[in-house]
């Protein structure tokens, strides 16, 4: 039995170039959150969150998206994993 339900985002991150690192590094300081594939040269990231809710998973990709030299962060796939009875 697990204490908290999962929930498990994948998340595509555009990037301005010039400001790849500081987003790349603003990202890695979340918690919960996982950079698993970067492309400097084109500004983008792939980033998985595991967070016990949904209102903390939003609140997660809201703070994505607000970091400087973010174009955009978009939820690609969510997995909720069913609660045991």
């Amino acid at each position: 039995m697990r204490d908290a339900p999962i929930n498990i985002s994948g998340i595509k991150v555009g990037v301005r170039p010039a400001d790849f690192e500081h987003v790349r590094a603003a990202i890695a300081r979340l918690p919960g959150t996982e950079i698993t594939a970067a492309e400097p040269a084109a500004g983008r990231l792939a980033v998985v969150q595991e967070r016990p809710t949904l209102d903390e998973q939003a609140r997660g990709l809201r703070r994505m998206q607000a970091i400087p030299g973010v174009y955009y962060a978009e939820l690609v796939c969510h997995y909720q994993e069913p609660e045991e009875i």
